[in-house]
């Protein structure tokens, strides 16, 4: 019997999540158009089904190339969700009131990001030890926690 590694699920769950949702956002267009290519005569009727009808008919990496060129970076709709959209930390989407979180990604999918922070041997800064004392009272941390992070602390 074969078994999925944790990640392996997630990646299916991911890639069922990502599938239903674009079938659920493309449903209601998919439904229009039909009811019109069915229902309407009108010039350019054809030209409309041959949209529709040629991704079923080109080979996928034909289909795969087209829809590079259009959401890719520089392409016409990828520029404009590349200027709208964007991944970001939740740290710093809690900072700035006009971003808007639209989903955020499992803890399991990735791990922890961590800021660790350390006097080196080779400091020269005679304010570091204080700095670091500081950082360390429960002031700091409450700081620290109101911006969204989870403060780990080992010394």
């Amino acid at each position: 019997m074969f078994t999925l590694t944790q990640e392996e699920l997630d990646a299916i769950k991911l890639s069922l999540r990502v599938s239903t949702l674009a079938m659920a956002a493309s449903l209601p267009f998919g439904i229009a158009i039909a009811m019109v290519l069915t229902r309407t005569r009108f010039y350019g009727r054809m030209l409309l089904n041959a949209l529709v009808l040629l991704p079923l008919v080109l080979p996928p990496v034909v289909t795969g190339y087209v829809l590079l060129l259009l959401f890719g970076r520089q392409g016409p709709i990828g520029r404009f969700l590349d200027e709208q959209l964007g991944i970001v930390y939740a740290t710093d989407a809690k900072s700035d009131p006009k971003v808007k979180v639209l989903d955020t990604f499992p803890e399991s999918t990735h791990a922890p990001i961590l800021y660790p922070i350390a006097i080196t041997a080779s400091s020269t800064n005679k304010e570091a030890p204080s700095f670091l004392t500081y950082l360390k009272t429960a002031s700091a941390q409450s700081v620290f926690e109101a911006q969204g992070f989870k403060v780990l602390l080992n010394y």
